[in-house]
């Protein structure tokens, strides 16, 4: 396979907490063309002590971007402004890559080059201590963002503009795609629409992705 780099993007602020599991998972990744830029809005627990430990142990070029907090879409899109990559991966400080997710996305873009963005399933992990009736509710609408498509999987589907006239369109899960830690895209779509909006506190990422359909496929 051809060797695409990757600009894997950590927005922080006061991620301590899960940020050294994240991070671990990003070093235990099969694919390894990668480049890692953080942007944190000035974090003050130990997050930026953990990023440069990372730093000076990693193998990947790394930068560590201080970003003058304007909202979550700001920070996104300062790393994003700081990435060479070919392709796009958010990773938040909270999440944890399965070892070879990186390589699957690769290998869905470098296979068709009409397909803008490839999303993938996602586990939810807890704390303990929440209400687990509450939760079992929440996990039946958000645990799986595309069970109500009726997609055809063979191994993976499709989904393209015709998802703006599905029946179940403004119905809940309304970002049907997913969060940008459950993403990547090429990073040349952005010459054609644009950052993410700071206009938005919420739905940033599904207002991006449906932008982003109405160019390319999923």
């Amino acid at each position: 396979m051809v060797s695409h780099l990757v600009s894997i993007c950590i927005p922080t602020y006061n991620g301590a907490k899960f940020l050294r599991d994240s991070l671990n998972s990003i070093l235990n990744q099969t694919y390894r063309n990668l480049e890692i830029i953080f942007s944190d809005d000035s974090s003050t627990d130990s997050t930026l002590e953990i990023i440069e430990s990372f730093i000076r142990d990693n193998p990947f070029r790394t930068k560590l971007l201080h970003h003058i907090p304007a909202g979550i879409g700001a920070n996104w899109n300062n790393c994003i402004r700081h990435s060479k990559g070919e392709f796009i991966k958010f990773v938040f400080q909270d999440d944890i890559l399965e070892s070879d997710a990186i390589e699957k996305m690769v290998e869905v873009l470098h296979a068709d080059k009409q397909i803008g963005l490839v999303t993938c399933k996602r586990n939810i992990i807890f704390e303990k201590g929440y209400d687990d009736v509450k939760l079992s509710q929440w996990k039946n609408v958000y645990g799986d963002l595309q069970r109500h498509l009726n997609l055809t999987y063979s191994p993976m589907a499709i989904i393209d503009r015709a998802i703006f006239r599905h029946k179940r369109f403004f119905k809940a899960p309304v970002n049907i795609i997913g969060e940008p830690s459950a993403v990547m895209f090429r990073a040349n779509i952005i010459e054609r629409i644009g950052l993410f909006s700071n206009d938005f506190k919420q739905y940033l990422d599904c207002e991006y992705w449906f932008r982003l359909l109405k160019i390319s496929s999923i």
